[in-house]
């Protein structure tokens, strides 16, 4: 599993519920990707006042309600802590290699993927080979500019940014 935060927590528990081992790899030291606010990962979109937009009811996991006391729309802290209790309800944070990035994952013999990551802490760098990838990554992180420009784009005066870079 390449990343711990919504989508790939949520398969790493639907992995170990069914007995199948696998590693997870995150870059940053907590779970909870996007929705961890300042992430070390430093790929994190959250922005001080950011909400979710969708219900809690919805965003729920269905093994893991959200807690009752939560407002329909949670901010991103409160999402946050959402997450930590997931992974420790069911009991897979050991299971999170954490400050670790996946640098390569590349077809293997036999159908197999060979992965190769480098512990963000100078720990060094390690390999293995997996039957199977499953990349949660996210894509947040990235911007995406339209090409060619919209309309108008080239002319504005202001400036243009990522959310990333928006903290307030």
């Amino acid at each position: 599993m390449i990343g711990a935060g919504s989508s790939g927590i949520a398969s790493c528990q639907v992995l170990g519920a069914r007995g199948i081992d696998f590693d997870c790899f995150e870059v940053g030291s907590e779970v909870g990707g996007n929705w961890r606010y300042m992430n070390d990962n430093e790929m994190s979109s959250a922005y001080r006042s950011l909400h979710i937009n969708t219900s809690r009811r919805t965003m729920a996991y269905a093994t893991y309600p959200m807690p009752v006391d939560y407002p329909d729309y949670p901010d991103h802290f409160q999402i946050a802590k959402y997450f930590d209790h997931y992974v420790d309800r069911f009991g897979f944070r050991d299971r999170i290699r954490f400050r670790t990035e996946v640098t390569r994952a590349e077809p293997a013999a036999g159908g197999r993927w060979h992965v190769v990551w480098r512990e963000r802490d100078g720990g060094g760098e390690g390999s293995e080979t997996y039957r199977a990838v499953f990349v949660a990554n996210g894509h947040h992180w990235h911007a995406r500019r339209p090409e060619p420009p919209f309309p108008g784009q080239e002319a504005f005066a202001g400036e243009q940014m990522h959310v990333r870079r928006i903290r307030r």
